[in-house]
């Protein structure tokens, strides 16, 4: 509501008495902030007010891009995705204030996706020497640049980003890109010292829900063994969220661990979905589902069987239909085998871990459920 009303004040002022550029972007800042503190309707607002920003900004004197609080306010714009083609005007009237050429080229550059040329003026720039948020925004977009190549250096610059603007809602994007970052490192310890930032300072954000799919998906990369070892942190860690989205995050955890054979993170998320789902309903049936997938591979895979034989499909997913369909199958091609401790020596070595002598080979294997059809056809060799 209050976004919306800013919005509507500063269009009533853009025709009374044409605010200054840098004015514009205090008010779009402020209603960017406001989405990260869960303003439906700032969301709403934004692309609105960055339509108008970009009308108004087309209309000023060129002259007034030599001020420097106003050139600097064309760079904040062009990185907050206003249009590109509004910047490139300004920039070619060369009026642009000399301290922010290179900024807006980059800019521009950023905005039409031409990663070369936008890090060949960012990486020679110092964050820390520019002002307040556009310090934070620079830090942010040249972290996201170069977080493929260089994730230890992106995830540094992240934090500078964090620095220069909390609160905000580039301290919050910061955090989300965070997460790939660390887990592409390897860094369990950061991943989750970032996720717990995140729930702590922005648990209200309109886009909790990408950091709750980057936390599911990103977290699973740790592997099966790291993660054991340490879910007791990562259970701490939801346990600050609130029941609903703990739920499903637990569900999409079980779900994303099934399908990568991590059979131990499979088991404990599962068995968390479970404690906190009413039976019946989408959540518990989907939770069913995997823990009888991790558990279908077991020597006494009974329970399994029986859980798969009274799930309600209904409630499922269409690729979760899918994935019974697969479990099923694994589980009468397994059932038909010999007792383990019966099996020949190197035919039960196949099918056990060397760490563990409950796992079978399936925990190791990338994605076995998604792939079963090929580890069947090894089954049966």
């Amino acid at each position: 509501m209050l976004a919306a009303l800013v919005f509507t004040s500063s269009v009533a002022k853009a025709d009374e008495a044409a605010p200054h550029p840098f004015e514009l972007i205090r008010t779009l800042q402020n209603v960017q902030d406001e989405i990260v503190q869960g303003s439906r309707s700032a969301h709403r607002v934004q692309s609105q007010l960055l339509r108008h920003t970009s009308s108004r900004f087309e209309q000023f004197d060129e002259a007034v891009w030599s001020e420097r609080k106003n050139a600097r306010a064309a760079v904040i714009f062009t990185l907050s995705g206003g249009n590109p083609k509004v910047s490139q005007k300004i920039l070619s009237a060369g009026t642009i204030h000399e301290a922010y050429t290179d900024l807006m080229k980059a800019a521009i550059a950023v905005a039409q996706r031409n990663r070369e040329v936008a890090l060949k003026h960012l990486e020679t720039l110092n964050p820390l020497k520019l002002t307040g948020h556009l310090g934070g925004l620079v830090a942010l977009v040249n972290g996201v640049l170069l977080a493929k190549k260089k994730p230890e250096k992106a995830s540094r610059l992240f934090s500078v980003s964090r620095t220069l603007a909390p609160g905000t809602l580039i301290e919050e994007a910061a955090l989300r890109r965070n997460l790939i970052a660390t887990s592409d490192l390897k860094r369990l310890d950061r991943f989750l010292g970032t996720s717990s930032t995140y729930i702590r300072r922005f648990e209200n954000s309109i886009f909790h829900i990408s950091f709750d799919k980057l936390l599911a998906s990103q977290v699973l990369t740790f592997g099966d063994d790291l993660l054991n070892t340490n879910i007791e942190h990562l259970d701490k860690l939801l346990s600050k969220l609130a029941e609903n989205r703990r739920r499903d995050l637990y569900v999409a955890l079980a779900k994303g661990a099934v399908n990568r054979a991590m059979l131990k993170v499979t088991k404990f998320a599962s068995a968390r979905a479970l404690l906190i789902s009413r039976a019946g309903t989408e959540s518990f049936e989907r939770a069913l589902l995997y823990k009888a997938g991790a558990e279908i591979v077991s020597e006494d895979m009974s329970d399994a069987k029986d859980a798969l034989s009274k799930l309600d499909v209904k409630l499922l997913h269409a690729d979760d239909k899918l994935l019974l369909s697969k479990i099923k199958r694994l589980g009468e091609q397994l059932s038909h085998w010999p007792p383990m401790a019966d099996r020949p020596g190197n035919l039960k070595a196949r099918f056990l871990s060397s760490s563990d002598t409950e796992a079978p080979l399936f925990a190791r294997a990338e994605a076995v459920f998604t792939s079963v059809d090929a580890i069947l056809e090894q089954v049966e060799q």
